[in-house]
């Protein structure tokens, strides 16, 4: 079974791509290694359809997001050489409540902790 659950933030503003007649969204998310908080591994990421258009919509540069999918090892030789590039496939996308950058009335793009937001009811 190929299956991820990958916790990390974004790395820049979701970049989206035609490839015929489907878009695909393409990101980038950096990862906090477990056992060593120094290090961080960035793995790209690619979204296709409703699922990329959902992502592309409501995240953006330095938001907390939580994805579902499996990885993606993709071959080609190039002048006798053989490269690999490895991808994740978005399947979901599941909102986590942490940091959120939103747009404010002045368009800009502000950063909120949704987790301090006192106008909950509870």
């Amino acid at each position: 079974m190929n299956k991820l659950f990958i916790l990390g933030n974004l790395c820049k503003d979701i970049e989206v791509r035609n490839a015929g007649d489907k878009t695909v969204s393409v990101f980038s998310i950096a990862v906090k290694r477990q056992f060593s908080k120094d290090k961080t591994d960035f793995l790209n990421c690619e979204a296709w359809g409703k699922t990329g258009e959902y992502i592309q919509k409501y995240y953006h540069k330095g938001d907390e997001i939580m994805i579902i999918g499996r990885v993606e090892i993709d071959t080609w030789e190039t002048e006798g050489k053989k490269n690999y590039k490895t991808t994740i496939r978005v399947d979901e996308a599941v909102a986590t409540y942490g940091k959120k950058t939103v747009k404010n009335s002045d368009e800009e793009f502000v950063t909120i902790d949704e987790a301090d937001d006192d106008g909950l009811p509870f």
